[in-house]
């Protein structure tokens, strides 16, 4: 008898190790839901609304509706996910754009996307074949996204395509930066700033050089569009006699390491810019996911004020 008991004892704690590892096990994977499949660019075929069953609703808010694309504007929407964000845009006989921008993080059966402006969406999906479903909850009812996921990405060109290359890591930006042994502001140790954002400074003096700089860096998207904005500059260049040298220039760099700046422009005239114009503009395509600019002069007392715009995130 004695023998059964501690055979018993025995299977019992065999079968508590194996319900333990089973458990984790599931817990592990319902947290690690893997983006594969998910991945590539999706074209929208269908958004299909679907009221709630509610005996108070008016009639138009029982009325299932449903929007098939092409629409008869030739508009045809699009989402591509790469392994951490997506780009949703459309397209029609007209022209390309961009509709909205952010990063997304899975869970089980649930997609939540940030967008570049901080809103929140989270989504119900089910993948079958090449067809995904994202159907995302209201208070009246539910708002149903039918896609197809197409071979191949006709809107990017081979390199961009690269999901490594388009979704490289951001932050590699800061490990070229000497961040301990240089000034904040200067060539190896650049002030971080966000895009649609403006920035406000003067320029600084380094290294006991004659000349005066202030440079910056921001982490973008390869390829994409960004316009940078010199909204004022203001001096009066009064501590320079040489006349010829009486300017500031704007300098961008797609690279660190970079002699040549990709832009350069030089303002020799300086004021303060009308409501809701600028001094200057121009747009840029940074080949890399960091983003340089530098504004530089003689003079040392300038104030300015400058935005750099992410021409791909427009508010919804």
């Amino acid at each position: 008898m004695e023998k059964i008991h501690k055979i018993l004892s025995q299977a019992i704690t065999v079968l508590g190790i194996l319900l333990f590892v089973t458990s984790s096990c599931e817990s592990d994977d319902s947290d690690n839901t893997s983006n594969e499949n998910l991945q590539g660019l999706w074209e929208i075929t269908e958004i299909k609304y679907t009221p709630v069953n509610d005996t108070t609703a008016t009639e138009s808010q029982m009325k299932d509706t449903t929007i098939s694309y092409p629409n008869e504007e030739g508009i045809i929407p699009y989402i591509r996910f790469t392994s951490s964000k997506y780009e949703k845009f459309q397209i029609s006989t007209k022209d390309t754009s961009t509709e909205e921008t952010g990063t997304y993080t899975l869970k089980e059966n649930e997609i939540s996307m940030l967008s570049g402006n901080g809103t929140t969406t989270t989504y119900g999906y089910t993948i079958e074949g090449k067809q995904l479903i994202m159907i995302k909850k209201t208070e009246d009812g539910e708002i149903s996204h039918y896609a197809k996921k197409l071979t191949d990405d006709p809107f990017i060109d081979a390199e961009t395509n690269n999901t490594e290359n388009t979704d490289q890591d951001i932050t590699s930006c800061l490990s070229l930066h000497d961040t301990e042994n240089s000034i904040l502001g200067s060539y190896l140790n650049p002030i971080i700033i966000d895009a649609n954002r403006e920035i406000q400074d003067t320029l600084h003096s380094f290294e006991g050089r004659n000349d005066f700089s202030a440079r910056y860096y921001l982490e973008v998207i390869p390829n994409r569009a960004y316009r940078v904005k010199i909204i004022d500059l203001i001096s009066e260049y009064d501590d320079i006699d040489i006349e010829f040298l009486k300017f500031t220039t704007i300098n961008v760099a797609y690279k660190l390491e970079t002699e040549k700046a990709d832009y350069s422009t030089t303002l020799s005239s300086v004021g303060k810019s009308a409501s809701g114009e600028s001094l200057l503009e121009f747009d840029i395509f940074p080949t890399s996911s960091c983003l340089y600019l530098e504004i530089f002069s003689y003079q040392r007392n300038i104030n300015f004020k400058f935005e750099i715009e992410d021409l791909s995130i427009v508010d919804n």
